[in-house]
């Protein structure tokens, strides 16, 4: 049975033209100043590292996660 976290990724995945700038970590050859400006880089397979690690404890901890995207 798929979590609601599970659910929420899956179906943010379902939006590929919208989402594609989230899916992976920002690379600094394709945005050599990214890191200056955002200290807390949140992306979709970082979540899914997370979920899979047991280390959203509580809805709050991934709702925090997704408004950093």
């Amino acid at each position: 049975m798929m979590s609601g976290v599970e659910w929420v990724i899956n179906e943010l995945k379902k939006y590929e033209a919208h989402i594609f700038p989230f899916l992976n970590k920002v690379r600094k050859q394709d945005a050599p100043d990214y890191y200056e400006y955002v200290k807390e880089p949140m992306y979709i397979s970082l979540m899914n590292k997370k979920l899979n690690n047991y280390e959203y404890q509580t809805k709050k901890s991934f709702v925090d996660d997704l408004n950093l995207m």
